[in-house]
């Protein structure tokens, strides 16, 4: 495995070594993803935390007019409350989806298909890039540009099948 710093590294392996079985490494680059993903965690976390407090100075206002402005203020945590929850959740499945894409096998022990995994992973990948986050595009960018390295591991995985099938046939 190399980053793209490695690239020239990895060449000259490559034209040494032509049967050794080479994958890039681009998995590096979802680092970024799931670190956005806990910063949000956080900020959500944050967020309930703003709310439960303007509930609590709502609950102690005692003029008609701190209620009103308590009220309000409650009424804006909660709002930003309910955004960072749902950007965070957002996030957060498609991440543990990503997850999942990315495992050689299925949950039910079927190898994954090269064009299964390029189809959830454009589909993965547009759902991501649909959040509304400015950190978003910048990170998704080099991640969509290696969709092709980032299927090699399933194409090498095909290839030990097919070459393990021609050895040992399937059991009917």
């Amino acid at each position: 495995m190399a980053s793209d710093r490695g690239v020239g590294l990895v060449a000259g392996y490559h034209a040494a070594c032509q049967e050794a079985l080479w994958v890039s490494d681009q998995f590096h680059e979802f680092h970024d993803l799931f670190t956005l993903c806990r910063q949000w965690e956080r900020k959500a976390y944050g967020a309930i935390g703003k709310a439960d407090d303007a509930a609590q100075k709502f609950d102690h206002a005692k003029s008609e007019a701190t209620l009103q402005k308590r009220l309000h203020q409650y009424e804006q945590a909660c709002q930003a409350c309910e955004q960072a929850i749902a950007q965070y959740d957002q996030l957060n499945m498609l991440l543990h989806l990503l997850r999942e894409t990315l495992q050689i096998c299925s949950p039910f022990g079927q190898l994954r298909t090269v064009e299964a995994v390029r189809s959830e992973l454009t589909l993965l990948f547009s759902m991501i890039g649909e959040i509304d986050h400015t950190a978003i595009p910048k990170i998704m960018k080099p991640i969509q540009a290696h969709i092709d390295d980032i299927v090699v591991p399933f194409q090498q995985a095909e290839a030990i099948q097919a070459q393990l099938l021609e050895v040992v046939p399937r059991q009917a």
